[in-house]
């Protein structure tokens, strides 16, 4: 992680140190020191709309291509508008797309993987609509291409350790935590490795009609 990330997580108060790839304009608007009101605003929050976009794109590029199950859930909360599952055959990592309200996209993978699209959204962030669209498809081929790993490691009278690796194409990301036991979707993190393997790609089509020469 650069200063200027490292510097950023440990402003904004977060438990837990972080390894992951942060968005250019995300670093460098906190690398000039915002003033204090522009965390707790957003101008234009519309402009992120374009991931629900993105996301659906994601979605129907993902079924085309890998044999995946796709369920749409009921919205579970106020602030989310629709949840698709793609579930993919042979135990690769399932993906959870929470399309939200304000308009953002939460993406969940694995055991605990999550991540969110835009990060924040406040001005002092000031992420960018295209930026993010590019982050959440490159998460989406880690996963799908095999580079998601996850640990839990027992630590005695202590809460287990997760640790969260994920390899891109021009590097990875690598995150560690406590589990909370509380958390259902950590709890749920089974002690010791899973490396979950790559998304199948769906057979190719079978021509129809009479076989020649038969």
């Amino acid at each position: 992680m650069s200063y200027p990330a490292l510097h950023a997580a440990l402003r904004l108060g977060w438990k837990s140190l972080v390894w992951s790839r942060w968005p250019r304009a995300t670093i460098s608007a906190m690398d000039q020191q915002p003033d204090r009101e522009a965390y707790g605003r957003v101008t234009g929050a519309e402009r992120f709309a374009v991931l629900h976009q993105a996301a659906d794109a994601e979605i129907a590029r993902l079924v085309a291509t890998y044999a995946v199950e796709r369920s749409d859930e009921p919205s579970p909360r106020d602030g989310t508008e629709r949840v698709v599952q793609l579930t993919p055959d042979g135990g690769g990592a399932a993906l959870r797309f929470t399309f939200t309200s304000f308009p953002g996209v939460g993406l969940k993978y694995g055991f605990a993987g999550d991540e969110l699209f835009p990060a924040c959204g406040c001005d002092a962030c000031g992420e960018d609509p295209t930026d993010e669209a590019l982050r959440m498809k490159e998460v989406v081929e880690a996963v799908t291409g095999g580079g998601l790993t996850e640990v839990r490691r027992r630590r005695w009278l202590r809460p287990d350790i997760y640790e969260h690796v994920l390899v891109h194409r021009d590097g990875q990301s690598w995150r560690a935590r406590p589990v909370d036991g509380t958390a259902q979707r950590e709890a749920a993190v089974p002690r010791g490795e899973r490396q979950w393997p790559a998304g199948r790609r769906r057979d190719t089509p079978q021509p129809s009609g009479p076989v020649p020469g038969g």
